[in-house]
């Protein structure tokens, strides 16, 4: 594998580099040979490496000797995505966020049509019930602002809808109603865990952001991520393999962001 990468680097050197440019590295999509080889690629610390002026970024890449740079590895954006979503969504899994649950039924709140209108959080009932969880479509309406928002409103307690005609319901019915009102659900695992896969979406996707703006966010979330499984790891009521994300899917979220750190700031 490593030698194929680089006889395509002697082959873009020789034919493509005049016409398209230089060759910064090789993508995956999660295979996990290739993984290894663009780890150990940007893990190097001796010759002549370019690095990010942020300190809390690891990785690098390597300067050839004509200046330009290479071994940039690339990760599926979306691919990434889709597995930060998964992570609250096993069922053997208590996802923490700090001392904050992020779950997926959460979301299932939101989708009920007695508490929210289909209007107010933009889901689709197929989102709600993750039946694709491959969708990119799922995981870009499920971190909307919208959906955001709605998850705020679960916090101070939800009364559920009696329609229109609540004002003609007899007042036993209309107590029932008020039995059936949700106490407030602490959502903000929740609220934390999609707003780092929107920024991360972001990142790669936005049209408008500024490539200053997207650097911030990839400190931002890189941060966010290794102190979260630094805060579990140490604490003894917490363990990785059940209150966290896997270590794949850490692994690719933050070598995507800081490659693309890299490519910024070059």
């Amino acid at each position: 594998m490593s030698e194929q990468w680089d006889l395509i680097e002697r082959l873009w050197d020789a034919h493509l580099r005049k016409v398209i440019g230089p060759l910064w590295g090789q993508g995956s999509d999660g295979d996990a040979r290739r993984f290894s080889i663009q780890k150990a690629r940007m893990s190097i610390t001796d010759g002549r490496r370019f690095r990010c002026s942020w300190r809390g970024f690891i990785y690098s890449c390597r300067i050839k000797p004509n200046g330009d740079l290479a071994d940039i590895a690339a990760q599926d954006s979306f691919r990434d995505a889709k597995k930060m979503h998964s992570a609250i969504a096993v069922a053997s899994r208590d996802f923490a966020n700090g001392s904050h649950l992020a779950a997926q039924y959460h979301i299932e709140l939101v989708g009920r049509s007695d508490l929210f209108d289909p209007g107010e959080h933009g889901l689709r009932r197929r989102d709600i019930l993750r039946k694709d969880p491959m969708s990119v479509k799922t995981i870009e309406r499920t971190a909307s602002r919208k959906v955001h928002d709605c998850l705020g409103r679960l916090e101070e307690g939800m009364r559920q809808k009696t329609g229109g005609l609540g004002s003609l319901l007899s007042p036993e019915t209309r107590a029932r109603h008020a039995a059936k009102d949700l106490p407030p659900e602490d959502t903000l695992g929740t609220r934390s865990w999609f707003t780092i896969i929107r920024l991360f979406l972001r990142v790669f996707f936005s049209t408008k952001d500024s490539l200053e703006l997207r650097y911030e966010h990839c400190a931002m979330i890189t941060s966010f991520l290794r102190l979260k499984r630094q805060w579990i790891h140490n604490d003894d009521a917490y363990e990785l393999k059940k209150h966290a994300e896997s270590a794949q899917c850490f692994e690719h979220v933050v070598l995507q962001l800081e490659s693309a750190a890299l490519k910024i700031e070059a």
